[in-house]
Formats: C-alpha cells, structure tokens, sequence
C-alpha cells in the first residue's frame, strides 16, 4: 500500500474530506453514507471461492466493473466473500465486506462478519440491506461464483468446506426477501455454469421477472461487466428483458475476443412463462415414468437420452449430467408427439433471447437426466430428491437408473469435455 503525505491524510481526515488510497489498481474510499434514489440498483453477489483463490477471476471482475463505477440512476453494491484468498489486496479474506463501486474507487460500507455465501440467509441479508440502503425503482442481482447444475446448485464457499446454495435454499432466500421487502426483482443474472434450468426457474419464478445465464458452460473471463454497466448508465429505464440481452450479447462479445465462442451459450428468460413449462414436462413425465417399466419403451427413452444435446460432461463427480430440454423434446418427438409440441412450444415461448455457439442445438432451458456417471448415481438422486421438483419425474429417474445399473443397457460413452479452459463450474 504506497502512502501519501501523512500531514495532508490528516488534514483531509479532520476536515472530513474522503482519502483515496491506491491498492493494487484499485483505488479504496470510505463510506460518505451519501445514498442517491435510483432507477437501479444492481447487487452482485461475489462467492470468490477457487475461481478467485486460484485464477483471480473475481479480482479480474471487479476491475471491470470500476471501469464504469455507479452513477446517480445507477447503484452497484457488492459483497466479498466465499474465497479463502483474495487479490485485491483491499479485500479481506477473513469477513465478508459490503461495497459499492464507483469509477476507480471501491467504497467499503460495512463489513457484516466471517458469514458462509452457502447460507440463504447471507445472501438474503445482502439483497434486504442492498434495496433498504440503495432504494431504486428496479433491483437486479447478479449471481457470482461456481454453478454446479440441479444436483449441487450455486456457489461453493471455501471458508465453510465448499457449501453451496441448494435450491430450495435458493427459493428460501428469494423469498425472505420479497416477504420483507415486497419489492420483485427485475432480473436475476447468473454469473455461474449451468444455471438456467428447469429446476432453477422453478423456484425463482415467483419473485424475480426474468432470469438470464447459461445452461452450459461458462469461461472463465464471465460476464462482461464494461459492455453491460456502460449500457445500463446510458439507458436506465431499461427493463429487465432488455438488461437481459445486454448482459448475454456482452457475453458473447468477450468470448469472441477471448477465441471461446465455439461453446457458449445464454439465454434469457421470462419467468412469468415457466409454469406452462413445468406443466407440460409433469404431463409427460407421468406417461415417463410408466413406459420406463417396458423393454421397447425404455430403450426409446435410452435413445433420446444419448442423442440429446448435453451440458457439463465431465470425467467423474463434476459430471453435471445436464441435457437440453428442448433437444430431449424433439428427441421423444416421435414417442411423444403431442407432449414434445407442448414443451417445445412453451420452451420458445419463455425463452425471449438466445445467444450460442453456432453448431450448438441449446434452446435457453436444462435439465437433469443422469446417464454416465454410474458410480454416483445414488448420490446424485438422493441430493436431487431434496428438491422436490416433480415426483413423476422422480419416480421415472429411479427407476430409469435402476435400469441402468442392472442390466446390459451400461454401454454408455462418457466422453469428458476439454478442461483446459478455467470455467466457472
């Protein structure tokens, strides 16, 4: 930390004048309590975890946001915390610190404590304390860390033996904070692998408009937080539909100039159209889980299941074992016309962008459909169970992987993706 001259730091401290003082590129300013009424205010969420211990990339992040910094329409506050090693030297790895980002400067606000980013609670005090703190017409909060999928949900806090948030833990703390805010959420921006899927939208459609993420993948550079804050000072009447697009197009753009636009996608989705969704998947998901007792049957199922496009295929337990659901629909269209229609109808329907990689079948929507990872097929349906998503789909599932595992049908190629690329899974 370089130091200015002690004389003037006391003199401007008396006279209660804010002191600036460099830190690795990023400049640390005390809290002026000065709270502006806003058009937004953006709360991201920074579970740093191994993505920032190891690779730096929470770090990477932030500079990126200090670029463009907050405005009079515009508050973006964050939290630090989840990583066990932090590199921006201002951020202390031992407590969990509440910011807000202007244009080079980070201002501290509070620090609330050593807290686990795993627990619902600490995230719903986060976004309660954003929106009493930073009143704004809309709120949007962007998730940050490792995504993981249905089975192991968001985030992993190093500090607290890498615990997630799970979904139901998800929904809790969504609804925490409608109940003692009233206010919804605008948008909900998933800076994480393998987030948007149907499970996920389940249980946040109630209390955000419109969610946006990926189903697949994501590399590590991110989101691209220049491309979106620039955009949303220069226009904040935008709703979350259009926040949406910004934040997925700014996506693709910083991973064509990263040469990773070959396996990406992001969509963004209206969550006032995921019950018709859910619905339709229940309906077809009831005549699933009793064709799965019929030879013929299940080997159709079989089928669709390994031509069915997939996200987050790893060797061993980070096999994510997602599927897309739209392709599984048209995969089962000739078993289940009339119920693929309705899927895939009300798939296009809530999906109201979609950007990804040209060869790549993704529809916007995901889904946990296991298949190769064998040993762990247990595990994975007692965690997935805790979700209590669809007990027809369930029940199928069950009974699909005890076929699986006791017959002849286990001649499954799991080819494992190229991990060369740091991801944020």
């Amino acid at each position: 930390m370089k130091k200015t001259n002690r004389i003037l730091l006391i003199l401007m401290f008396l006279i209660g004048v804010c002191s600036l003082v460099e830190d690795n590129a990023i400049k640390v300013s005390a809290d002026t309590n000065k709270v502006n009424k806003a058009k937004y205010t953006v709360m991201v969420y920074l579970d740093g975890s191994s993505l920032e211990s190891d690779f730096e990339l929470a770090s990477e992040d932030l500079k990126e946001m200090l670029k463009i910094g907050s405005s009079e329409e515009v508050n973006i506050v964050i939290e630090t915390g989840g990583a066990k090693k932090w590199h921006t030297p201002a951020i202390n790895p031992e407590t969990n610190q509440r910011w807000i980002i202007h244009k080079d400067s980070l201002q501290l606000i509070e620090d609330v404590g050593l807290k686990n980013m795993g627990e619902a609670s600490t995230l719903s005090d986060f976004m309660i304390w954003g929106m009493e703190k930073y009143p704004a017409e809309k709120y949007a909060v962007i998730l940050w860390g490792h995504g993981s999928g249905s089975v192991y949900g968001y985030g992993h806090d190093e500090r607290f033996g890498l615990d997630p948030l799970t979904l139901p833990e998800l929904e809790k703390t969504l609804k925490e904070t409608y109940e003692k805010t009233r206010k919804k959420l605008e948008i909900v921006a998933f800076d994480a692998c393998l987030v948007t899927n149907l499970e996920t939208l389940s249980y946040i459609n109630q209390y955000a408009n419109y969610v946006v993420g990926s189903e697949d993948m994501v590399p590590g550079h991110g989101l691209n937080y220049i491309y979106t804050f620039e955009k949303l000072l220069n226009k904040p009447n935008m709703n979350g539909a259009e926040l949406g697009r910004i934040i997925a197009d700014g996506f693709y753009k910083q991973a064509i100039e990263n040469e990773e636009e070959d396996d990406v996608a992001m969509s963004v989705i209206d969550l006032s159209k995921v019950k018709p969704i859910t619905k339709a998947f229940d309906d077809i998901a009831r005549l699933l889980k009793v064709d799965v007792l019929d030879d013929d049957k299940f080997q159709s199922i079989l089928t669709a299941r390994r031509n069915v496009e997939e996200y987050g295929k790893m060797d061993g337990p980070e096999d994510s074992e997602m599927v897309d659901l739209g392709d599984l629909a048209k995969q089962m269209y000739s078993q289940y016309p009339f119920y693929s229609r309705r899927i895939m109808s009300a798939v296009d329907q809530a999906v109201v962008y979609n950007v990804k990689s040209p060869w790549k079948k993704a529809t916007g929507i995901c889904l946990f459909f296991p298949l190769g990872d064998r040993e762990r097929f247990d595990e994975k349906l007692n965690l997935y169970k805790n979700n209590n998503f669809s007990k027809d789909y369930y029940d199928f599932l069950e009974i699909f992987i005890g076929n699986l595992k006791n017959n002849q049908f286990m001649n499954v190629s799991n080819e494992s993706i190229n991990t060369n690329i740091v991801k944020k899974f």
